[in-house]
């Protein structure tokens, strides 16, 4: 099991895409490589640190750390996606999906709905439309 950056493992990914490729992966058909513009870790979301204290996030955090990304999609037409894209990406870790390297994204399809946090066993409601 890889740790994630923070809990629940969902960042709003916001970049241009230079890649497109089809893929056969369970339930996804597309992988993407994106140019990183920004990668926002959401409001509420949490971490802990080193001496293993609870550290929440109060507000948005842009993290620094990327620049390309991979990110698997179930898009329908790998090829018609916009250059410029905003989505809510999952990482990918835990066995998720086996056959995607940890820390790859996963597309959520949709900007705000419910997340499922693995360390609580709870839904929390993100929304990236509001970034």
């Amino acid at each position: 099991m890889c740790e994630y950056p923070h809990n629940p493992p969902v960042v709003c990914l916001m970049g241009s895409v230079l890649k497109a490729q089809e893929v056969a992966i369970k339930d996804l058909t597309c992988k993407y490589l994106i140019k990183v513009e920004k990668v926002i870790r959401p409001k509420h979301t949490y971490r802990y640190n080193k001496k293993l204290y609870l550290v929440s996030f109060k507000n948005n955090e842009i993290l620094k750390k990327y620049k390309d990304v991979t990110m698997y999609s179930r898009s329908k037409n790998c090829k018609k996606i916009k250059t410029k894209i905003f989505k809510m990406a999952r990482f990918n870790c835990s066995d998720f999906y086996k056959e995607i390297p940890d820390f790859d994204f996963i597309d959520y399809g949709y900007l705000k709905g419910l997340v499922h946090d693995p360390w609580t066993e709870k839904d929390q409601n993100f929304n990236c439309k509001k970034l």
